[in-house]
């Protein structure tokens, strides 16, 4: 019977542990992996540091790869973060804004890059990871909701690595080590087929549910907390667009969002966009990234300035 009880209290010991150290981690946790798939300086300033800024950039790795901070708050006179993180759903995104608006309450102005595939599960995927970066930011009633949407192995695994991995992280200052941004040629690279056609068979990106009612959330959220959105298509190049059969059917939620949203508008710059920009010598890394967001900066603010509050 002792035996018994003090396996059973060992046991009931380890589950406190597992349990509550993700609501109140201990400061080793509390830093970002410095990886090139997002700004950890961003994060680390925004989230950890507390250091406040009222506009957001959000999105995937389209919105890291054609909007240049630094050069929007140049232009634009405002303060932004640059809050992208590559491959992410909308999930993600959804609970990175939830996180930034329980660390500061307010947030004027979002700049949220949505595209063709951002409901496919495929090329946008849920991020355990970053989940779990931004659970430790979340309010408790948010801390339980995403403990229903993700995996209690990864939840594990990434408390684990954070504990183990004692080495000091230097961040990058870049998410650029995927790009090459020294590219001079304007000619466009082409699709790669396989994988396209792995990814969207017969060129259909689909609709996924759950990423679908991620957007609606956001959408919500926006309104309940009364900020400016500016929904956005980057440039993508003209053979990557002529093979989306279900484009349109896709692009129509961005741009039915203002009927639903007075806070929402969408400008479409990919090619056959009404914002394509088609006067400027854009350079592109592969069929969907940009090799020169400085160019794009400067077109996207002159189209969107008057839409910034």
């Amino acid at each position: 019977m002792k035996l018994f009880i003090s396996k059973l209290s060992i046991y009931l010991i380890f589950v406190c542990i597992v349990v509550v150290t993700p609501f109140y981690p201990p400061n080793n946790y509390l830093r970002f992996k410095d990886t090139d798939a997002y700004f950890p300086k961003e994060f680390d300033a925004a989230f950890r540091k507390k250091i406040y800024k009222p506009n957001l950039i959000l999105g995937n790795s389209k919105v890291l790869a054609s909007i240049k901070r630094d050069l929007l708050e140049q232009l634009s006179g405002k303060d932004f973060y640059q809050l992208g993180y590559s491959s992410s759903s909308l999930e993600n995104t959804y609970y990175t804004l939830k996180a930034y608006l329980a660390q500061h309450q307010k947030v004027e102005n979002i700049i949220l890059e949505v595209s063709w595939f951002s409901f496919n599960d495929k090329r946008t995927n849920t991020k355990s990871s970053h989940l779990h970066d931004m659970f430790r930011f979340l309010d408790k009633k948010a801390q339980l909701e995403m403990l229903t949407t993700t995996y209690v192995r990864d939840y594990l695994e990434y408390y684990y690595s954070l504990l183990v991995n004692t080495k000091p992280i230097i961040y990058n200052e870049n998410f650029s080590s995927r790009f090459n941004y020294k590219k001079t040629s304007e000619i466009a690279p082409r699709v790669r087929m396989d994988r396209f056609n792995k990814v969207f068979p017969g060129g259909i990106a689909g609709i996924n549910k759950e990423y679908l009612e991620f957007y609606k959330r956001i959408i919500r959220l926006i309104d309940q907390n009364n900020i400016n959105l500016i929904l956005f298509t980057a440039p993508e190049i003209k053979e990557f667009v002529q093979l989306q059969m279900d484009r349109d059917r896709i692009l129509k939620i961005y741009q039915e969002t203002n009927q639903i949203s007075r806070k929402a508008k969408y400008f479409n710059f990919a090619p056959e966009g009404k914002f394509f920009p088609r006067n400027v010598n854009l350079i592109f890394d592969d069929s969907h990234h940009l090799a020169t967001p400085e160019k794009f900066t400067y077109h996207f603010y002159q189209t969107v300035k008057q839409s910034l509050e």
